[in-house]
């Protein structure tokens, strides 16, 4: 009981000092790791282009925190796990939409309108980085 309330005064805590671009990085560069599979193999070269197309931070180093901690994120995301472009072809707003519900509510930011576009943009480029 002790550590769920130390959890929740965290996510409280979390919740209040992250502006909306923190989130936003931190969400979509997560992801981002936890869909590719393995999160040790993204590189400085790769958040750099992952930063180029969803502009993320200032800095691309700044996105290997949240790639390396993605799997804490995501632990109680379910069914997120790496995409089958064959699965998911003609589909991604669909899956934008089943992805944005497990979002932490302390990572939340903006509207779901734009967390959804955000995502359908990170799975678009998800996509193009693994062929």
């Amino acid at each position: 009981m002790f550590i769920q309330y130390i959890k929740e005064s965290i996510t409280k805590w979390l919740s209040k000092i992250l502006d909306s671009r923190s989130k936003r990085m931190i969400v979509l560069a997560s992801l981002f790791a936890k869909l590719c599979g393995d999160r040790n193999k993204i590189d400085i070269g790769i958040a750099h282009k992952l930063n180029q197309v969803l502009c993320l931070s200032s800095k691309d180093d700044a996105l290997m925190f949240p790639i390396q901690i993605s799997h804490v994120i995501w632990k109680d995301g379910g069914d997120i796990s790496t995409l089958s472009k064959d699965d998911i072809s003609g589909k991604i707003h669909e899956e934008a939409i089943r992805l944005s519900n497990f979002i932490p509510s302390w990572l939340r930011y903006e509207s779901l309108d734009s967390m959804v576009s955000d995502i359908e943009k990170l799975i678009t480029y998800q996509k193009q980085l693994s062929h």
